[in-house]
Parts: C-alpha cells; sequence; structure tokens
C-alpha cells in the first residue's frame, strides 16, 4: 500500500511539475501574441497611411486652377 502511495505521489509531483512549466510557457506565449498583435497595429496604421498618400495626386500632377 504505501508503495501505491508513493508512486502516487510521485506522479503528482512530476504532474505539479508539468503544470507549471505550462503555465510559464503559455504566460510567455500570450506576451508574445500581444506585442506581435501590436506591431500588426502599427504596421496596418502604416500601410493605410501610405496607401491613403498613394491616393493623392502628387503636387506636380495637379493642373493650376486657371486650366
Amino acid at each position: 500500500m504505501d508503495e501505491r502511495i508513493e508512486a502516487l505521489e510521485t506522479r503528482v509531483a512530476y504532474q505539479d511539475r508539468a503544470l507549471a512549466e505550462l503555465s510559464s510557457e503559455l504566460f510567455e506565449a500570450s506576451k508574445r501574441i500581444e506585442r506581435l498583435e501590436k506591431s500588426l497595429r502599427d504596421v496596418s496604421g502604416k500601410v493605410k497611411d501610405l496607401a491613403a498618400e498613394a491616393e493623392q495626386p502628387a503636387p506636380g500632377d495637379v493642373r493650376p486652377p486657371h486650366w
């Protein structure tokens, strides 16, 4: 009976350690995802700004009002 309890305690100890490691990895992955999402928002905003600039004609291409 003592051997079974010891085996179970050993398994629980390994599972506790594995759970702690997985929790830590999940936390780190969450932080990386947050940083990547922020980078994506920044890049997306820059692309939108560049697209808006590209739609506007260059100053030399605009005909003066008297034409």
